[in-house]
């Protein structure tokens, strides 16, 4: 069962860094510009390409968190 729990706690530390009020870029909150981006897009969900950076993102925000990410979990 140990592996269940340090892989729950893993994804919490993943997801709190979304909602982070240190999350930000160009000095706006991430979470608002995502969210401003899914409604502008008319869409419902967000996903990040942490694998294939071959694809152009819609946005700068989405590229700089896709960038942060890759660089911190797919090392």
């Amino acid at each position: 069962m140990s592996r269940r729990s340090q892989f729950k706690g893993i994804c919490h530390d993943i997801l709190g860094t979304f909602v982070s009020r240190y999350n930000d870029h160009d000095g706006y909150w991430s979470l608002g510009q995502y969210v401003t981006l899914l409604e502008r897009l008319g869409e419902g969900q967000l996903q990040l390409k942490l694998r294939d950076a071959t694809e152009t993102p819609d946005s700068r925000v989405i590229a700089a968190s896709e960038e942060y990410y890759r660089a911190r979990f797919c090392e």
